[in-house]
């Protein structure tokens, strides 16, 4: 391609691309300047890295022994560095009783002089002694340290009272077995007890006030069925519900919750008073209706009773128990409850310690040898004391895996269930009244799977949108504070799958993935290994890669309701980190490792929430066998990522194909589809109705080939835009000349076909001018003169181009269903002509990439690259959140 214009200004592309920096707005985008870090304490790197890292010269020496003993230790789980300070909580030094001999509690001859422990006692059970509590015991103590067991007996009511409980690597805490859980009818239960404010002169880390446990583990409640869907939809005013099938061991004054329908927190809880088969007879009527917009969608109730039970006597965020299991996968935990647990509140920033990512602050770390700095905060809010975490447990595959299975966690100031670079198997659980994210995955590298759980109420009490409306899930990242805003689950990366799952209610998104990856102290930003992830052979001469460009595992058949977002990826193999090459961190891998990503959302469903599915910045991602049901909340243009009331979000400027959207219906928006705008997309089988169906802008970064076929409208009755037949448009197309920021791209070819016959947009006339000297001077990356102020036919004559790569047809026609565009024949898919592309460096930033020939491109065939050819540039990010 020997364009006389390309040849002119391919130098200047290639001058720029080499001065190009990365940058963002936002602090976000500024934390990606970490991206090269693997910043791991040397002494926890050796056992696993090909060579040692740098330690982190930037972080006070005051601060490194708090934050080692925080328990952050080696992604293996084979480094114990944080044991120490849970151990020295319980050391021998400090015991005023001991047991001596196997035996019940209450047993005078198991205790060292025969002297049952008294109140505030610190008690240790040693090695090959076990001690069964027996009884309900009304003292409180200070500590319990497990180098040996502490069972409870299944058969008989029992209560332990105590401040802290530390198991050692070589103890074990039983609280029933798989084989003899806790018998129906008796209760089991540890209260973390009060003493006043955690002392932080004896616990600096503040992990006392609950259970450290880092030995085997084993909880296990009488089994009981967490969930159940209705067989019809109760309206207010009922006194008895029916569910589709008979539960397993539900019993009178069990508390259930009914999923609400009207919003996030209009879930009802109550009693059952009486229960006869599938018939629920509830303690006090329903008050509001359970109905949701289709008789096909389903409410559920979930019972929240177990007889396995953890709890914290002061339910104050402050002085609250937590559960940790640390530096181990050996726990099996089923039918608990973990009720009034956690300190790590959500509500307010974390501020334990506080990144700097700022340009200065990297560019006066890199020098010492590291890309961030970091002070330690007050310490009032510290992260890592969760209801239930699975902490630093070995994210190898053959690991052992942990499991938690049809068990509660009840209120939470911050998570509810945790798996932070561990293998963890969550099944059949209930989260209720949890105020950031009920079920989160926290660092990026973790593995296992989440299957079959409910999250209910998944509110934060101080969530606000922001003035726009929007959810900036990133607001607290310099503190690398996630999942703050009521998620019902968070993914930090991609190695956990996602089955099964319901998040009904939640004052931020229903489901999210967000797989940029922590930055933590002592470990950097959170990457995986190579050896361990599908096709990592591909990936020659490095030994780990981003989370993001992970495989991502399954993620099938989950539901969210009544949230403001009920679905949202970010970052899922993103071509949007290309650009960023402050160190070989930013190298994406190999092409032919890259062209086995087919990550893909299947059998999603979406409703009462005001967006559906916002699948912007992602590469690659398929949507499949999905429903997304409106609430018809008012559509509201923002532009960028940033638009509301939308059901399916795809078309910001780095949300780049292949890809696949098929067997989809979305109805109930005044926005159903915004189209994506990159490479080749095949859409199949989607059934429309909505007030405005598809939106339709022109190709942006590269060329596109946009092929739908078997695409409906319905009528929009018995939807919620019900009414707006007068407003509606099945397929509305939207130039570029409406927005004079972005006429650079105006060259790329862009290929659009819908139900076998092509659609040209209205600026594709031969006499139009794409591009006047007005909105050239008005955009924020001009293209040179010799484009302004010519028709399209008089550019196709000069350069053989013209906007979006052909002119309309003369055959083509307006119809009725269509506004701002035409239909016409086919146009032939992909051409030759090179896109216009935007480095955006603030100086001439017009410049041209030749991406290849897409002539033959088959959409339907998901190969080839989707932004991470040696030559993309990558960054042509707008400034968008």
């Amino acid at each position: 391609m020997n364009y006389p214009w390309l040849q002119k200004i391919l130098h200047r592309a290639k001058k720029r691309q080499l001065q190009k920096s990365a940058r963002r707005p936002i602090q976000r985008r500024m934390l990606l300047e970490a991206l090269g870090a693997r910043q791991l304490l040397a002494a926890d790197l050796a056992p696993f890295a090909p060579e040692p890292a740098p330690a982190i010269t930037s972080m006070p020496d005051a601060m490194q022994p708090a934050l080692v003993a925080e328990g952050e230790g080696s992604h293996s789980g084979q480094n114990h560095v944080g044991n120490g300070a849970a151990m020295a909580l319980v050391s021998a030094e400090q015991a005023t009783h001991r047991a001596v001999s196997t035996g019940n509690w209450s047993d005078p001859n198991v205790w060292e002089n025969q002297l049952l422990p008294t109140a505030g006692a610190r008690i240790l059970i040693p090695m090959g002694v076990t001690v069964t509590v027996d009884s309900v015991i009304a003292t409180e103590f200070k500590t319990l340290g497990i180098h040996g067991t502490l069972k409870f007996a299944t058969d008989v009511n029992t209560e332990l009272r105590v401040d802290t409980i530390v198991s050692a690597p070589m103890g074990r805490f039983e609280m029933g077995s798989t084989q003899t859980p806790i018998a129906s009818g008796v209760t089991a239960r540890v209260v973390f007890a009060d003493d006043g404010a955690i002392d932080r002169n004896w616990d600096a880390q503040q992990l006392s006030r609950g259970a450290i446990l880092m030995g085997t583990t084993e909880i296990h409640g009488a089994a009981k069925t967490h969930q159940i869907s209705l067989a019809t939809h109760p309206a207010a005013g009922a006194t008895s519900i029916e569910l589709n099938e008979i539960p397993l061991n539900w019993q009178v004054g069990d508390e259930i919750i009914i999923t609400g329908t009207q919003g996030s927190t209009s879930d009802e809880v109550r009693t059952i008073q009486s229960i006869d088969g599938t018939n629920v007879e509830l303690s006090s009527a329903l008050e509001l209706d359970h109905i949701p917009p289709k008789s096909s969608l389903n409410v559920y109730v979930a019972n929240t009773t177990r007889n396995a039970q953890f709890t914290s006597e002061n339910t104050t965020t402050s002085r609250r128990g937590h559960i940790m299991f640390m530096h181990t996968n050996n726990v099996n935990v089923s039918h608990s409850a973990f009720n009034d647990l956690g300190r790590t509140d959500k509500k307010i920033p974390l501020d334990d310690i506080n990144f700097d990512f700022t340009e200065d602050a990297v560019g006066n770390a890199t020098s010492a040898g590291t890309v961030f700095t970091t002070t330690e905060g007050a310490r009032n809010n510290i992260r890592g004391r969760y209801p239930i975490h699975f902490h630093l447990g070995g994210t190898t595959p053959n690991s052992m895996q942990a499991t938690v299975d049809g068990s509660v966690v009840r209120g939470g100031p911050g998570y509810g269930m945790v798996n932070h670079s561990s293998n963890v198997l969550m099944t059949n659980n209930v989260t209720y009244d949890i105020h950031g994210s009920a079920f989160y995955t926290e660092a990026g590298d973790e593995i296992g799977s989440i299957e079959n759980n409910i999250a209910i109420r998944t509110v934060n009490p101080d969530f606000r949108l922001e003035e726009n409306g929007e959810i900036s899930a990133d607001l607290r990242a310099d503190v690398q504070d996630f999942g703050v805003d009521g998620d019902g689950f968070w993914l930090s990366g991609h190695l956990v799958s996602m089955k099964n799952n319901i998040a009904s209610g939640a004052s931020g998104h229903g489901i999210i993935i967000w797989s940029d990856g922590l930055v933590e102290v002592d470990r950097g930003r959170t990457t995986v290994r190579t050896a361990d992830i599908a096709n990592g052979e591909l990936i020659q001469g490095r030994d780990t890669i981003p989370t993001w460009w992970a495989p991502l595992a399954e993620i099938s058949n989950n539901e969210a309701s009544n949230a403001t977002i009920g679905f949202r990826a970010r970052y899922i193999h993103s071509s949007i980190y290309l650009g960023e090459t402050g160190s070989a961190f930013h190298t994406p891998p190999s092409q032919e490792y890259i062209d086995t990503l087919r990550p893909e959302i299947n059998g999603l469903k979406v409703w009462g929430s005001r967006d559906g599915a916002l699948l912007n910045y992602n590469e690659r991602l398929s949507l499949k066998n999905a429903e997304i049901v409106g609430i018809g909340a008012p559509y509201v243009r923002q532009g960028g990522t940033t638009d509301l009331g939308v059901g399916i979000d795809m078309y910001n400027d780095v949300s780049r194909g292949p890809g696949v959207v098929e067997n989809v219906t979305v109805e109930g928006f005044n926005m159903g589809i915004l189209a994506p705008r990159h490479n080749g997309w095949r859409m199949d089988n989607i059934h429309l109705r909505n007030t405005t169906d598809l939106h339709i802008e022109q190709a942006t970064g590269t060329h596109r080939v946009l092929d739908m076929t078997n695409v409906t409208f319905g009528d929009l009755a018995g939807t919620a835009v019900a009414g707006n037949e007068g407003q509606r448009q099945n397929v509305a197309m939207n130039a570029f000349d409406s927005d004079t920021e972005q006429p650079f791209w105006f060259l790329m070819t862009d290929t659009i076909t819908l139900n076998g016959q092509g659609l040209y947009f209205n600026e594709q006339a031969a006499d139009h001018i794409p591009l006047t000297a007005q909105k050239n001077s008005e955009s924020r990356a001009p293209v040179p003169s010799e484009f302004v102020g010519r028709t399209n036919q008089e550019l196709q004559d000069r350069y053989g181009t013209s906007f979006a790569g052909e002119i309309t047809p003369a055959d083509a026609s307006a119809v009725p269903w269509l506004s701002g565009g035409v239909v016409g024949g086919l146009a032939a898919p992909g051409q030759t002509t090179p896109p216009l592309y935007d480095l955006r460096d603030g100086g001439d930033s017009f410049a041209i990439i030749d991406p290849g020939n897409l002539t033959n491109f088959d959409p339907s065939v998901l190969g080839g690259s989707g932004g991470g050819d040696d030559d993309d540039t990558g960054d042509d990010d707008t400034g968008d959140d």
